[in-house]
């Protein structure tokens, strides 16, 4: 057997801990009702592991709480008030 679940000491692996270890985090951090809407319901198929899930879940909070600039993405400085009209060329 290449891959035991458990190691030597009859304990698992590793990489089985941290992948326990951040599905627990996961499930203490995000609430019941977050993991029973549609966006979880959506984004959990298309996901390999919680942490991509979580990182995704995170993303769709920022759009959709306006904490990304679409606009200005790199947040460089406009040069003039975008909310008056530009000056014509003379």
């Amino acid at each position: 057997m290449k891959n035991p679940p458990l190691d030597q000491t009859g304990g698992q692996r590793d990489a089985e801990k941290e992948r326990s270890l951040s599905q627990q985090a996961l499930q203490q951090k995000l609430l019941p009702g977050a993991l029973a809407g549609p966006t979880y319901e959506l984004m959990k198929g298309s996901c390999k592991s919680l942490v991509e899930l979580e990182y995704h879940l995170e993303e769709v909070f920022k759009a959709t709480t306006d904490q990304l600039d679409w606009v200005n993405p790199k947040g460089q400085q406009y040069l003039h008030n975008l909310l008056k009209p530009l000056p014509l060329i003379q």
